[in-house]
């Protein structure tokens, strides 16, 4: 699975308001650390508001395959992703470590320039 098909298929049981059963969860998990490395800054956005729209709470290894991401791409994003992201995050209940913080700054400096 590719980072955007991750999403959409995230995207897509939370638009339809769909649960996902145990063994479907675990496939999305693994698939979240497999994929989140090659994740730009719009798969990251999209795969985070995604799940939270979905209401699941990642779990350890995968949030931080997710934070991670947003490390690496945060810098990057436009105020669309930045926007999704920090709302996913409020949606979770969730604050981001500093470094991934810091990355959502850096991009809301830049896109205002």
């Amino acid at each position: 699975m590719k980072p955007q098909e991750l999403s959409n298929t995230v995207w897509a049981y939370a638009t339809l308001g769909l649960e996902l059963g145990a063994k479907a969860r675990a496939v999305l998990d693994a698939a979240v650390v497999r994929v989140a490395p090659d994740m730009n800054a719009q798969d990251t956005a999209n795969t985070l508001w995604s799940v939270a729209t979905l209401g699941l709470m990642p779990g350890v290894a995968e949030w931080a395959a997710l934070e991670a991401a947003v490390v690496r791409v945060g810098p990057g994003m436009n105020a669309q992703n930045v926007a999704n992201t920090v709302l996913a995050l409020a949606k979770l209940g969730v604050m981001p470590r500093a470094a991934a913080w810091t990355a959502l700054e850096a991009a809301v400096v830049q896109d205002c320039r």
